[in-house]
């Protein structure tokens, strides 16, 4: 009887299978980790410019603020000290009369019994300079009269925007006598008008004598004016320019 041969069976090879699956595991290894690097840079970038961007708007409110208090204190420095203390005139000096000071001239002519001699222009004859001997007392005081002793009627322009109707009169007496008149032109007119100059004024005399006309001629002319009695005119300009004599004493070098 004939042997059979028994045939071996063949060595399986091992399957690729797992091979495979650890190529693939290592790939997604390979992935998670270079998605968790990412991440992890996308982190870090973030955060970084989250610091930056804090760290510029940290930095950027004191700047913004800064200069515009530095500003501020510096302009109010500023003010404390350029604010002047005193009356400061500004402007051209005046050197001709108004048209309403040169028609008073003409009235000045016709009273009698006031000492009382209008110039032909401001400051012609004797200055507020002369009085103070300090130049720039020019600038601020014009006077347009004088009496028969050699004081002087002056406007006082202490406020360096207002017109010459608008602004007190005062006298500067030749015995360095300091005396506010009036607070303004129409009311010192309307005195004279009543027979009062400043030399009757302030010491005394005659009895006045109203010129009628030229009283009605200043009513005219000024016709919203709050004209009173002469001595009440006088009062007021006494108690509003209280400051005056003492102002011109500042300015005064004699």
């Amino acid at each position: 009887m004939a042997t059979r041969k028994t045939k071996s069976k063949p060595t399986k090879k091992a399957p690729k299978k797992p091979a495979a699956k650890r190529s693939a595991k290592k790939s997604a290894k390979s992935a998670k980790s270079a998605k968790s690097a990412k991440s992890a840079k996308s982190a870090k970038s973030a955060k970084s410019a989250k610091s930056a961007k804090s760290a510029k708007k940290g930095a950027a409110k004191p700047t913004a603020k800064q200069p515009k208090a530095t500003a501020t204190a510096a302009a109010t420095k500023a003010t404390k000290v350029t604010k002047p203390t005193a009356p400061v005139a500004a402007g051209p000096r005046w050197s001709e009369f108004p048209p309403v000071l040169s028609s008073l001239a003409e009235w000045v002519s016709q009273l009698g019994g006031i000492d009382f001699e209008m110039y032909e222009s401001f400051n012609s004859q004797y200055k507020p300079s002369d009085w103070t001997r300090n130049p720039a007392t020019d600038d601020e005081l014009f006077t347009f009269a004088i009496d028969g002793s050699g004081g002087q009627v002056a406007i006082w322009r202490n406020d360096p925007n207002a017109s010459p109707e608008n602004l007190p009169v005062v006298f500067l007496g030749s015995e360095g006598e300091v005396h506010p008149l009036a607070t303004s032109l129409p009311l010192f007119m309307h005195m004279l008008a009543n027979g009062l100059g400043p030399l009757e004024l302030v010491f005394g005399g005659s009895e006045p004598a109203p010129n009628e006309e030229m009283i009605a001629w200043v009513q005219a002319t000024y016709p919203q004016a709050a004209f009173k009695d002469p001595k009440a005119i006088w009062s007021d300009a006494k108690q509003a320019l209280s400051g005056f004599e003492q102002h011109l004493a500042s300015q005064s070098k004699t």
